[in-house]
C-alpha cells in the first residue's frame, strides 16, 4: 500500500515530536538525579528536614531548636546500626567535653577561692651594717599563705622566719565575725594542734571578704618592711568548750580538731598579756 508525500510528510512531523518529548523526559530525569544525590541511610538529617529548615525563618536559636528537634524525630525513625550508634555516642562525648570546657572557663573567671603567697622580707639591720659595712644583709623573708576558704571564710597560713617567732595558722569567718588563730608551736608529737584561740573580728580593720578579696589583689608579692614592725597583744585567755567555739564558724576549723579552745578578750590591765605569737606568758 503506498503512501502519498502529504501523508509521509506528516507522520515524519509525529515521529520528531515524539523523539524531542523523549529527549526532554530524559535532561528532567537527568537534572533530578543531580538535584538529589544518593543519602546515606545512617544520616541523621532527611532531605525533607533539610529543605524545611532552608524555608523557615526565625533567629539562630530557634534554627537551632529545629535543627535538634529534626535530628530527634530522624533518630527516632531511622533503623538503629552499629554506626548510627557511634555516630551518636562521638556527639554525645563531644558535648561533654565542651561542657567540661565551660565549666573549667567559668571557674578560671568567676572561682575566686585561690591561694595567693605573698614574701614578707624583715627590715635590713642597721646596726649590722655599722659593725660591719661589707655585711650583705640575706635575711630570709616570711611567706603568708592566703587561702579564701570558701564565700565567708579566708585562712592566713604563716611560715615565719624572724622577726616572727614560728609559724601559725588564722581563719577568719566574716559571716560570724569571729577569728580562730592555732600556733604550730603549740602541738602533740603528731603534729595534732592541741590548743587554739577564738577572738572577735576587728570590722574597723578588715571591713569584709570583698575588701579583702580586693587588698589581696592590689598587693605586690614581694613586701618590704622598712622600719620593722611590732604586734602587742593584750588579753585574757578564758577556757571554752569545743562545741561553743565551733558554732561560731560557718565551716568547720579543721586544724583545730580536738583541741582545747581559749576565747581571747581584750584586757585594760597588764595582768596576762600575751605578747605576739610565740605565746610567753608575763606577769
Amino acid at each position: 500500500m503506498s503512501t502519498s508525500p502529504t501523508e509521509a510528510r506528516a507522520f515524519v512531523r509525529k515521529d520528531s515530536y515524539r523523539k524531542m518529548q523523549q529527549s526532554d523526559e530524559l535532561i528532567g530525569s537527568t537534572e533530578n538525579s543531580k538535584s538529589y544525590a544518593p543519602q546515606s541511610q545512617t544520616s541523621l538529617v532527611t532531605r525533607s528536614s533539610t529543605r524545611r529548615s532552608g524555608e523557615g525563618g526565625g533567629g539562630c536559636w530557634q534554627r537551632t531548636r529545629d535543627h535538634l528537634v529534626g535530628v530527634y524525630h530522624n533518630t527516632k525513625e531511622r533503623e538503629m546500626t552499629p554506626r548510627l550508634l557511634a555516630s551518636l555516642c562521638c556527639i554525645l562525648l563531644l558535648l561533654l567535653l565542651l561542657l567540661i570546657l565551660i565549666g573549667i572557663i567559668l571557674n578560671a573567671l568567676f572561682n575566686t577561692y585561690s591561694v595567693s603567697e605573698f614574701l614578707l622580707y624583715p627590715p635590713v639591720c642597721e646596726e649590722c651594717r655599722r659593725k660591719n659595712p661589707n655585711l650583705v644583709s640575706a635575711a630570709l623573708p616570711s611567706s603568708l599563705f592566703v587561702h579564701f576558704y570558701s564565700g565567708s571564710q579566708a585562712h592566713f597560713e604563716l611560715r615565719g622566719n624572724l622577726p616572727f617567732k614560728s609559724n601559725s595558722f588564722t581563719a577568719i569567718d566574716f559571716q560570724t565575725g569571729y577569728i580562730a588563730i592555732a600556733d604550730h608551736a603549740l602541738t602533740d608529737s603528731n603534729g595534732r594542734h592541741t590548743t587554739c584561740f577564738i577572738m572577735p573580728l576587728d570590722r574597723s580593720a578588715i571591713s569584709s571578704i570583698d575588701a579583702l578579696k580586693e587588698a589581696v589583689g592590689d598587693s605586690d608579692y614581694e613586701i618590704q618592711a622598712h622600719f620593722g614592725w611590732q604586734e602587742f597583744w593584750q588579753f585574757d585567755a578564758e577556757a571554752i568548750e569545743p562545741v561553743a567555739a565551733n558554732s561560731k564558724f560557718t565551716d568547720k576549723i579543721v586544724d583545730c580538731e580536738g583541741a582545747k579552745w581559749y576565747y581571747l578578750k581584750q584586757a585594760v590591765h597588764s595582768r596576762g598579756r600575751w605578747i605576739g605569737s610565740g605565746l610567753h606568758k608575763k606577769n
